[in-house]
Parts: structure tokens; sequence; C-alpha cells
């Protein structure tokens, strides 16, 4: 219930001040974004509608278009048109996607920009970043059924043997080793 309320929280945050929560937010990688409350911007689309999410993430590009400092910058039809396509492609991802996502660009992870950034661009990294993504949750995935596995026996049953072995005596008995014949029967 801990997570739970943690989340409603940040639902609350994020609804009623969302330039608060997007200032406040601080993911310094990927795994971090799996580690927070899970509000996607589908979700926040569908609850508080397509143009408050379009207004936010306006605000939230514009600031990293600015930060980035290119001589060619993003007209408002460009910057639209950009968040109306990452809204499509990417309806799963949070706000911390995107913080993670700015500061991973802003520190070279993707490739340079060479002075420009514009739609196709943005998209390309968003790409790139999905398939870090993507290699991150398989990676948790992996980690977390590990974790319900009990340390790998190195403790040999008595009387057992693997099915290699199994399948070499198989071979020696058919070859005629009486004592491999013998290891072959069903006990009595």
């Amino acid at each position: 219930t801990n997570q739970l309320q943690k989340r409603q929280q940040a639902v609350n945050v994020l609804k009623n001040w969302p330039m608060k929560y997007w200032q406040a937010i601080n993911p310094m990688s990927i795994k971090d974004v799996f580690h927070s409350p899970e509000i996607t911007i589908g979700e926040l689309k569908r609850e508080k509608g397509t143009t408050w999410i379009r207004a936010i993430m306006v605000k939230v590009l514009n600031s990293f278009i600015q930060a980035y400092s290119t001589s060619s910058t993003m007209n408002q039809i460009q910057v639209a048109d950009t968040i109306n396509l990452i809204m499509e492609e990417y309806p799963y991802y949070t706000f911390e996607d995107f913080k993670v996502f700015f500061k991973m660009v802003k520190k070279g992870y993707f490739g340079e920009s060479y002075g420009r950034i514009d739609g196709p661009i943005i998209l390309n990294w968003m790409r790139r970043y999905d398939m870090c993504r993507v290699q991150e949750a398989e990676e948790m995935s992996i980690e977390e059924c590990n974790s319900y596995k009990g340390p790998p026996s190195t403790k040999k049953m008595e009387g057992c043997i693997t099915y290699v072995e199994y399948q070499t005596l198989k071979k020696k008995a058919s070859n005629g080793n009486k004592e491999d014949i013998e290891l072959l029967k069903t006990p009595a």
C-alpha cells in the first residue's frame, strides 16, 4: 500500500502542478524510470485530455530545445507535430522517461545533432532510447526471475547421474560392457 500511496501522491502533483512535478523529478538512469510511479502520458491523455498533455509536452520539449542551444531551432508547428508523433509512438512513456532521455541526449549517448534539432532527429534519438529501455527492462526481468530461484546446487545427489552420463552408460552397455548392463537394470 505504501507504493500505491506514493503513486497516488505523484498522480495528484502531476495532475495539479505538472511543471513542478517535472522540475522535482530527477531519475538518473533508465532503471530509475522503472522504479518511479508509472504514470504514462497515455494515461494522462485519457484522464486530463489531449489538449492538457500536449500543453505540458510543449513546455517540456521547448525547455529541452532551449537548453540544447542550437543554431537551428524548431518552430511551434514542428514542436506540435513532433509531440503528436511522440504521443502516438510512445504512449507508455512517463515524465521520468523524458527526463532520462533528455539527459542522455545532452550527454551525447545517441550521437551529435550538428547544430540542428528537429522532429526527425528527436524521434531517431527516441528510437535509440527505446531500444536501451527495452534492454534494461529485459535485464531487470531476468534479475527478478533469478531472485526467485535458489542458488544452483553443486551437490550431486547420491545414486543419480546426469542425462549425458546416462547416454554414455547406455552406449557402453550396448557395446556389451557387463558392468554397465548391470547398472542399467531396474532395482528389484
